[in-house]
């Protein structure tokens, strides 16, 4: 044995994209639309991770994980709106 665990690269694909989509949404300010769609990503991901028989990532572990993450974000996207700090499109040149 080598010591490295059969992930599925899918699986691990779309877990790094559910955290793409949580940070797009702090920054974009969607009020939490986008988080949404990062735990989707993260839910299905955390389900095909492993593709080797007696290998899985129990059910308890990925939705808490990703209902976590999720809220997490919506609520610093949240508050990040509320704030009124807008972020400029293009750098400042002095």
């Amino acid at each position: 044995s080598t010591g490295v665990l059969p992930a599925n690269y899918a699986g691990v694909g779309l877990i790094a994209v559910a955290f793409a989509l949580f940070f797009a949404d702090a920054k974009l300010g969607t009020g939490g639309l986008i988080a949404l769609g990062g735990v989707v990503a993260m839910v299905a991901g955390g389900m095909i991770l492993f593709d080797e028989p007696g290998f899985s990532v129990s059910p308890l572990v990925i939705w808490p994980t990703a209902l976590a993450s999720g809220a997490f974000f919506a609520f610093a996207a949240s508050r990040v709106l509320a704030s009124g700090v807008h972020f400029a499109s293009d750098p400042v040149v002095l």
